[in-house]
């Protein structure tokens, strides 16, 4: 379960010292990790509209607008907090707090990740809800040796990352499966903006099993991660850490941060 690391968080509006935290006793949460870089908050409105989305479709009330103003009111209490918030939305409740976060030291953007794909899917992956019995299971497949898991659909197509949007690089070109069938994070959609002004094409096709040997190189993006070459997908090697387009990729995403 995730942990409170500030000394204070807010919940439905009132600010709370970290002792009265504990955990959510339900798999109805809609949820939003949103980076906090020198006090700033990365794409803000981008995660509220997402929030709205996903509140939306599983029927859940709540005020975005006074979240919004609550999640820039705890980054004033909390001092120097670089870190992730987590904002959880359960039954119209909602609560905000700085999470733990682990963020990729730079060696792994120097060499890539190593990743393994499995056939799974997640349920309704459009919203982005809660599902612990999936994250467990997603932990037990990584182990010690992948940094992430990839989902293979029933048409044999490598879809995205268990907690990560994921991107192939193939002449000049993206590959992202379509986001219909994703859930498309704010980092990826701002990473595809990115490309677009660089003069990069996308195309939303999802690539097969059978075709990863004529990818040039691929990459992950996520809210810690931001956009983090693979090196490997089983036994599929790839020097993505080194190709110019994720390189480009990599430097537009750090001025952006900046």
């Amino acid at each position: 379960m995730y942990k409170n690391i500030g000394a204070y968080y807010i919940s439905d509006g009132e600010v709370m010292l970290s002792e009265t935290f504990n955990g959510l006793d339900s798999d109805r949460v809609i949820y939003e990790v949103i980076r906090v870089i020198n006090g700033k908050v990365l794409f803000l409105e981008d995660h509220m509209k997402r929030l709205e989305y996903s509140l939306d479709k599983v029927s859940i009330v709540a005020d975005v607008n006074v979240i919004k103003d609550e999640i820039i009111h705890l980054i004033s209490i909390n001092e120097q907090m670089d870190k992730n918030i987590k904002l959880d939305v359960i039954e119209g409740h909602y609560r905000i707090y700085f999470m733990e976060s682990y963020y990729p030291n730079e060696e792994l953007y120097k060499t890539g990740v190593a990743t393994t794909a499995v056939k799974l899917q997640r349920h309704n992956p459009t919203v982005k809800q809660l599902d612990m019995d999936y994250k467990h299971h997603i932990e037990m497949i990584k182990g010690d040796q992948f940094f992430e898991v990839l989902l293979i659909n029933l048409n044999d197509k490598i879809t995205e990352g268990s907690r990560a949007n994921l991107v192939f690089v193939k002449d000049n070109t993206l590959y992202s499966a379509p986001l219909e069938e994703i859930l498309t994070g704010i980092t990826f959609e701002n990473v595809i903006k990115m490309s677009q002004t660089l003069g990069l094409n996308i195309q939303y096709e999802s690539v097969g099993i059978t075709e990863l040997d004529e990818m040039e190189g691929c990459f992950l993006t996520g809210t810690s991660l931001g956009v983090l070459p693979i090196k490997s997908i089983d036994h599929h090697i790839y020097d993505s850490a080194n190709h110019p387009i994720v390189l480009k990729l990599i430097q537009a995403y750090t001025t952006q941060m900046n």
